[in-house]
């Protein structure tokens, strides 16, 4: 509205941050720009829509959303407004809506819109996976016809066609809102799936070449009635399953199972990365069995997305290998007993350790929740005397260079520049790299790159250092990249997995260029795990066990005085012989960058408990096995990169006789003579909460270990992609057929230097072993880097490395 700005001055208008509209007689207040649509949702007009979504662009492609604008242009040769799409018309002073609610014309326009789209669609809601969570049956039923005057028979396709082993795709059912295909373009990236022919002949369909035979209009055409090679492998694919609103596309592991009035729906958080990701965990009422995953909305962490390991990788829960009752070292193998026979057993071989005449130790998973973190550590400590707890199986923070969480999603989307260090996202947390790609192509957000290979990102890359591995530090000093952070007002630093060690350097560096700094570990709880004081040299609530006032504070809650000497680490535990070394949802056989190590420690060990969740390789060397419930079976919390605590439910009861890993911890402490107390999640969350909450104000970095520059010669990267041989996702059969078999990426200047061509069988050899796999050739990586990824199908960069050698030299040969 216009104001004077002094006596005498001329009349200027104010921007208002606010518009004055009317839809169906009432006024209300919305956004400047904001689309129609979304401004009368907001205030509890629901407009019917199909195509849009309001993360992607509006396209107005389904017509469904009409709406009568007063105004607007008359239709040719008749009276009568021409109808408005509300998902691409923007609000405006004084505009005045009628919807489905008030206007005939469009009442019966949108009844017309829906009869045309179910000419040709399938009357199979009966067996359709999308029934009775429709869209199309609710506004079918809200808005349609009560019948339909189209008599001619329905267009029949094979269905349902299998685009990937995740997804199927059923032609029949498609109304081509193109949700699926936006959300591939605009947001994922994967650009895998588009629309063939043209006109009523359009339909959707993977990307892929079909013996050189187009469809007359230069496209490609796709193979109507034939199988298909499965394309569709993005990471992201069940999204689009999700937001389907007509089931053309379903998922493959859910088929046939359940019915949405069938499925009790319990909220949690996924524990398959540090992501945080929020999900809704549906059980079958009628056999209590877990039927599927599906992203739930949460703004602060992952909006509604969810990536397809996440989705789909849970089939460890109900595989036959669940272990679901104790099991005892006896002649002959390992039997089942009873939990009472087993506390017993523990009592009489554990005995030495806890009486102070041997020791004992606790190795840990990073995927536990906070509250099996705390007890563990107090077990170690009160029940076995020492500090000899630790969960830093693959590496991470030590006691003198903590790196607090201080880093959110919204801090690092609405920074100026994102430098990601030695974090390959879309593999390591890959709602990370969705968020990011996102700001990076709805916003422009800057990203600068330190990592020896081209990851998902680099298409964004205004800097990209390529280091050997291990030489990551030498970026703190390389004068683009300063420029970069110094130039930027809002700088954020993101740190990998593996570049705990560095983290004084690259907090010095923050510290010159006002950036802000944090630590993205990949696994699901490592900062949940330092904040409970799962950590040889740490407390509760971030206390450092050498600060004698840390420790006072911990016996005034705990009753028992603390030993102030630091405990052995995941190294030294299994390197000293334990006569007690008990292993938490920890595979020190298959996750530690040390296989000798990791078969040395449990052969060394004098009695091995092995606390977990399925059966594995580690019960070979177990003496004593507890059945552990997974995260869908029990209450607690998981901590993600954030540092933000999310909580986990019970959505289903855990098998047999298996006990959450807390309560497991503090019943074998109360059999043993010392109890801790924590026997039921209440008591362990408060406890643990009391601690988080009286934390000490954050130490200041005493500095940390800083890797020597590599030298000369190639040198092994290797980690994990979001895809491999893990115990727990490799039950999943599709995500088992999408694991890409091993390779070794070198470059292509290496590789001619070493007579080594594309797909060629090599050895890739260190002083630790060697692998034989295929090269891939590629100038996407460092020259002198070779990626050889963790954990692949038969082939494992583990045999390559060692616990102080995780980038180690090697060579490549031709086998």
């Amino acid at each position: 509205m216009p104001v004077r700005e002094s006596e005498g001055a001329r009349v200027t208008d104010v921007k208002k941050d606010t518009v004055t509209i009317t839809v169906d007689g009432r006024e209300f207040e919305a956004k400047p720009g904001e689309l129609l649509i979304a401004a009368a949702e907001r205030n509890g007009v629901y407009i019917p829509r199909f195509c849009w979504h309001s993360r992607m662009d509006p396209v107005g492609a389904c017509r469904m959303c009409l709406v009568d604008v007063e105004g607007s242009p008359p239709i040719p040769g008749s009276q009568q407004r021409r109808p408005q799409t509300s998902c691409t018309t923007t609000v405006r002073e004084g505009m005045v809506v009628h919807t489905q609610f008030t206007s005939e014309e469009i009442n019966s326009a949108q009844k017309t819109i829906l009869e045309l789209l179910l000419i040709n669609h399938p009357l199979d809601c009966p067996i359709c996976d999308r029934g009775g969570e429709c869209p199309l049956q609710d506004q079918a039923q809200d808005y349609g016809h009560s019948e339909s005057k189209f008599e001619e028979a329905k267009r029949r396709y094979k269905k349902p066609v299998p685009i990937s082993p995740l997804v199927n795709l059923d032609r029949e059912r498609c109304i081509l809102c193109y949700r699926c295909t936006r959300f591939c373009e605009e947001l994922s990236g994967d650009v895998l799936i588009g629309v063939m022919d043209r006109g009523p002949e359009a339909f959707i369909f993977p990307f892929y070449t079909f013996e050189g035979e187009t469809n007359g209009h230069g496209g490609i055409r796709g193979p109507v009635d034939d199988d298909i090679n499965e394309t569709f492998d993005s990471y992201f694919s069940g999204n689009t399953v999700q937001i389907c609103p007509v089931g053309a596309l379903t998922s493959r592991e859910y088929r046939f199972m359940a019915r949405p009035w069938d499925l009790q729906i319990t909220p949690s958080t996924c524990n398959l990365c540090s992501a945080g990701c929020s999900i809704n965990v549906g059980v079958r009422v009628q056999d209590g069995n877990v039927a599927r995953f599906s992203a739930a909305t949460n703004e602060a962490t992952n909006e509604e997305w969810l990536c397809d390991r996440g989705r789909y990788g849970n089939a460890y829960i109900s595989a036959p290998e669940r272990l679901t009752q104790p099991l005892l070292r006896r002649e002959g193998g390992l039997v089942a007993v009873t939990w009472d026979e087993a506390f017993r057993t523990l009592r009489e071989r554990v005995a030495p350790a806890v009486d102070g005449d041997g020791t004992g130790g606790v190795i840990l998973g990073e995927s536990l929740c906070d509250e099996d973190y705390y007890v563990a550590q107090k077990f170690a400590r009160c029940v076995f005397g020492n500090n000899n707890v630790d969960h830093r199986i693959e590496g991470g923070m030590s006691a003198d260079a903590l790196l607090p969480p201080q880093l959110t999603y919204d801090t690092v989307l609405n920074s100026d520049l994102v430098v990601l260090v030695g974090l390959d996202a879309r593999e390591e947390i890959p709602i990370l790299f969705l968020r990011l790609r996102i700001a990076a192509t709805k916003r422009n957000l800057p990203i600068a790159l330190v990592h020896p290979r081209d990851v998902a990102l680099s298409e964004f890359a205004k800097v990209h250092i390529r280091p050997k591995p291990g030489d990551e530090l030498s970026a703190t000093q390389d004068a683009t990249l300063i420029e970069a952070l110094n130039a930027a007002e809002r700088p954020v630093i993101l740190l990998g997995p593996r570049l705990a060690p560095d983290a004084a350097a690259w907090c010095a560096l923050a510290e010159s260029t006002g950036a802000k700094v944090s630590w993205a570990p990949r696994r699901s709880n490592s900062y949940g795990a330092l904040a409970a004081g799962a950590h040889p040299g740490l407390l509760p609530g971030w206390r450092r066990l050498a600060d004698e006032g840390a420790r006072g504070q911990v016996a005034t809650t705990w009753g028992p005085e603390l030993d102030p000497t630091e405990g052995l680490d995941v190294a030294g535990m299994l390197r000293a012989g334990l006569d007690v070394l008990w292993l938490v949802g920890a595979d020190v056989l298959g996750d530690l960058p040390d296989a000798a190590l990791g078969a040395k420690g449990l052969a060394d060990a004098k009695f091995v408990v092995v606390q977990d969740v399925q059966r594995s390789p580690l019960l070979e060397h177990a003496d004593l096995v507890f059945p552990a419930a997974t995260f869908v079976e029990r209450e607690g919390n998981i901590t993600d990169w954030e540092g933000r605590r999310q909580p986990v439910h019970a959505a289903v009861d855990p098998p047999g006789s298996a006990r959450a890993d807390y309560a497991i911890l503090a019943e074998a402490a109360r059999r043993l003579g010392r109890s801790i107390g924590c026997r039921t999640y209440i008591d362990a969350s408060g406890e643990l909460r009391g601690f988080l909450d009286s934390a000490a104000v954050w130490p200041q970095m005493t500095g940390g270990h800083e890797r020597e520059p590599q030298g000369d010669g190639m040198r092994l990267l290797t980690y994990r992609l979001l895809y491999d041989d893990g115990s727990r996702i490799r039950r999943t059969k599709g995500i088992r057929e999408l694991t890409p078999g091993a390779a070794a990426e070198l470059n292509t200047a290496d590789a001619q230097r070493l007579g080594i061509a594309d797909g060629a069988h090599v050895t890739v050899s260190s002083e630790h072993g060697s692998v034989n796999v295929r090269a891939r050739v590629t100038d996407g990586i460092a020259e002198g880097v070779v990626f050889v990824p963790w954990s692949q199908w038969g082939v494992s960069a583990q045999a390559l490395c060692a616990w102080d050698d995780p980038t180690p030299a090697v060579t490549v040969k031709g086998a």
